[in-house]
């Protein structure tokens, strides 16, 4: 062959590889326009990646995270390769797919049969360029460089710094750091706070900003976004004004900084230092808190160890965290006969169970039957010592507590097949049960029997020691000016005849009558979930202690003995409000008269505003209700339960406080998780003071009128301009012009703006009379009937109590409803 022959070969070859492969494109920076096509396989020598942002630390492309043959269009941190943003996450491509900005000024990504899988929505809008900024921003831009479409709007997994997550849109995980389809977890503002949820058949929340400790509220605005800056993850209101924050570890104000729903549902922030990101934060420092920790149905102890509970094994015996195997799928039934329950074991809890409301029941049973008459019950979970019963849906990890007196239980079909170990209670029998119960009780009573003569005998030899172990910590502390008295356990113990006699229940414990040896009557307080030790717990008491008033009931004493915390109040005669106000029959007049209750509303007004106004610490009740006003020989209002809100730690207190407290009487901050300030009091005894008006309770499921919420009732009466209608009828010989007065402070207490609502001190001068009442806004009216439908979405969930265990009056007292605070 010639030199000329194969030259002209060569030369032909060339050309035929050159046509054959796909032409290679330079990588963009900044921008493109509109005209611009792009695929994966016509970047390949850039990875994929077709746009840069102006300095590289982003760029744009196709990115193929798997081993499998599926690419995404996606915004990555060029140094890390770190995806922050994904247009088509549950719909990939393939390689020779494209990306169009067509000529209409629409960005639409088409899969191997042309249809559209992802488009930017921006046809016909004059849209002209497609930008990614330096921020790691993309978004698409008219003639004039004003914003239609941002990446930033439509989040997938990431929060980038100055990113702002509004209300209403989602950042959903990854199902893994190769699969990028969303997954089941998710992170919104939602109610006034950031929430984690889990996307089962139903959301169930698992962490929330505004109960973190970590959480630092800055104001009462209500959010509407959640942001980065530099050194604070925060929520802001609609001025940009910071209503609550979490402080981060690096405060650079040029610090790169992301927050990424990982695949396991935990939200981490960190911060790009050179060359790697650093964590800085983990909303859910527990990994057993985590809802997937050990699977479905697996149990999550010791910080992520994982096993089956006692009746269901593991789906995979190589890796018990991928869960346990469930029972079969239950049909919509509520026959006892076609269900039972699985023992699950004692000691287990549920994530889910601290961002709910528990129903109330009497007994396990009780707590069965309320599961077995809701299709959408999975699972129960009830505690033995509070009454507390939890139902659940689609169920998750389950986490070891320890707790003796907690049990689970799962909804079975009664044909299900059951291990020889695991015991099957029935929904409509008992006897078999209660063999194996007896069984086991015996075990463990022999048990307790040992162990306490073993311990019998270890106290003894201690005794004389622990006798004299009036350390140095409890003589200063014994030493405190203005301490109450000090009673031992054995002394309550006497004067209460063995807590006999017992008044009533609060939101800390039971309330018992008793003597002292000087022969005056007390109540005497047996404190529940009370977390600190004996020191703690003594200077609460001084500091309750030293606060007296007429209108406040008072701390007479205090018992701090080994596990027990007591509080010894002065006794009142005549009980609590809620008895006199509500236990009247028809064959009788009122026991109260419109007098008296104008004399209790200022009464506890007073002592509402000594509480909040005249303590060297302002104290804030956080529990107004009848219930918690008691009254003595001579109808004289004093509020009790005062300060013990600061008996509980902080954990406690961030937990409960969306959480329990009493139904009718919260403030709609507490439903929505929002700082909780004295203004909360003022709502409170507004509410009370619409009950004293009308001789009724504010809620009552029972009513089939428009009064069955009454603060919406006095609303409308209100704008209408018939106050009288809302006076209780028994009442005689009452003024329009006095119902009226005091209608407007009880619908201006009420008011769903905190600013709106006077301080305890206005709201004593306006009883009294000293300064006129303006007339209230009702504007909130909205506020309120959004209230009512809350409480009537509770009552929908509760009406089976008021059925089966508890009488109306029960239901409507709501005492067992109270809790901590």
């Amino acid at each position: 062959m010639s030199a000329a022959s194969a030259l002209a070969l060569l030369l032909i070859s060339v050309w035929v590889i050159t046509e054959t492969r796909p032409a290679l494109s330079a990588v963009f920076y900044d921008h493109v326009s509109k005209g611009f096509q792009a695929s994966s396989i016509n970047w390949v020598d850039a990875n994929g990646f077709f746009l840069h942002s102006i300095n590289s630390s982003f760029a744009l492309g196709f990115c193929n995270p798997g081993s499998v043959q599926a690419y995404f269009l996606c915004v990555v941190h060029v140094s890390t390769q770190q995806i922050m943003w994904t247009a088509n996450r549950n719909s990939p491509i393939s390689i020779s797919d494209q990306m169009i900005f067509q000529d209409n000024g629409d960005i639409s990504l088409y899969n191997s049969t042309g249809s559209v899988v992802w488009s930017s929505g921006t046809a016909m809008t004059g849209a002209e360029l497609l930008q990614l900024q330096e921020s790691g921003n993309l978004a698409v831009l008219d003639s004039t460089n004003q914003s239609l479409w941002q990446s930033f709007d439509h989040p997938t997994d990431t929060l980038l710094l100055g990113q702002k997550l509004k209300s209403g849109v989602k950042l959903i995980n990854s199902i893994s750091a190769t699969n990028l389809s969303e997954g089941r977890y998710s992170l919104q503002l939602e109610a006034g706070s950031l929430l984690l949820s889990a996307e089962f058949s139903s959301p169930q929340a698992y962490w929330s900003m505004n109960t973190d400790v970590r959480t630092i509220s800055m104001g009462s605005d209500y959010p509407s976004y959640a942001s980065l800056a530099a050194g604070v993850f925060g929520l802001y209101g609609n001025s940009s004004f910071l209503v609550s924050e979490i402080v981060l570890a690096s405060a650079a104000s040029n610090t790169l900084r992301r927050a990424v729903l990982k695949p396991n549902g935990n939200l981490v922030t960190s911060f790009y230092a050179g060359t790697i990101w650093n964590e800085d934060f983990n909303a859910l420092q527990d990994v057993c808190s985590l809802p997937g920790a050990c699977g479905q149905y697996g149990v999550c102890s010791n910080a992520g160890q994982c096993s089956c509970p006692q009746s269901l094994s593991p789906l995979n015996s190589s890796n018990v965290a991928q869960g346990c195997g469930p029972p079969a799928q239950l049909p919509c039934t509520n026959s006892s006969t076609d269900i039972s329950f699985r023992d699950m074991g004692s000691g287990l809890d549920y994530f889910f169970n601290r961002f709910s409301a528990p129903l109330n029941a009497s007994s396990l049973k009780a707590c069965q039957n309320l599961c077995l008459q809701n299709c959408s019950c999975s699972a129960l979970f009830y505690h033995q010592d509070s009454n507390d019963c939890y139902l659940s849906g689609e169920l998750g990890s389950l986490e070891y507590k320890g707790t003796a007196t907690s049990f689970t239980f799962l909804k079975v079909l009664t044909s299900t097949e059951t291990p020889s170990s695991a015991p099957l209670v029935t929904a409509n029998s008992g006897g078999a049960s209660y063999i194996v119960y007896i069984i086991v009780g015996c075990s463990v009573a022999f048990i307790l029997v040992v162990v306490s003569i073993f311990a019998c005998w270890f106290y003894r030899r201690k005794k004389a020691s622990s006798s004299a172990a009036f350390t140095e910590d409890d003589g200063f502390l014994e030493s405190l000016p203005g301490l109450p008295t000090r009673f031992s356990y054995k002394q309550l113990q006497t004067a209460t005849n063995n807590f006999s006699t017992k008044l009533g229940t609060g939101g800390f414990g039971s309330v018992y009558e008793g003597i002292l040896a000087d022969k005056s009557r007390v109540a005497v307080k047996k404190l529940e979930s009370v977390a600190q030790g004996k020191k703690e717990f003594r200077a609460e008491v001084a500091t309750i202690g030293s606060i007296h008033h007429v209108h406040l009931v008072q701390l007479k004493g205090f018992c701090a003995e080994g596990i027990h915390r007591l509080l010894v109040y002065e006794f009142m005669a005549r009980s609590s409000l809620d008895r006199s106000l509500f236990t009247e029959t028809a064959d009788c007049p009122p026991l109260l008269d419109w007098s008296t209750r104008i004399n209790i509303a200022l009464g506890t007004a007073r002592g509402l505003a000594y509480l909040h106004e005249d303590c060297r610490e302002r104290i804030i009740h956080c529990d107004i209700k009848p219930e918690n006003i008691l009254l003595d020989d001579n109808f004289l209002a004093k509020v009790s339960d005062f300060g013990l809100a600061k008996l509980m730690n902080r954990e406690q207190s961030n937990v409960f406080t969306t959480l329990r407290g009493t139904r009718g009487y919260l403030a709609p901050e507490w439903l929505m998780n929002y700082p909780i300030s004295e203004k909360s009091d003022v709502y409170s005894f507004g509410m009370v003071l619409l009950e004293l008006i009308s001789g009724r309770k504010n809620f009552d499921p029972t009513e089939v009128s428009e009064k069955w919420y009454f603060p919406a009732y006095a609303l409308q009466q209100a704008e209408e301009g018939k106050c009288e209608m809302l006076i209780d009828p028994k009442l005689k010989n009452v003024t329009d012009e006095e119902v009226t007065k005091v209608v407007q402070i009880a619908l201006l207490c009420i008011q769903e703006e905190v600013h709106l609502r006077p301080s305890m001190g206005k709201v004593v001068q306006m009883l009294e009379g000293i300064i006129e009442v303006p007339y209230p806004p009702l504007s909130s009216q909205f506020a309120v009937g959004l209230h009512a439908r809350m409480l009537d979405a509770i009552s929908q969930r509760e009406q089976s109590i008021a059925s089966t265990d508890y009488n109306s009056q029960d239901l409507l007292s709501a005492s067992q409803l109270s809790g901590p605070r």
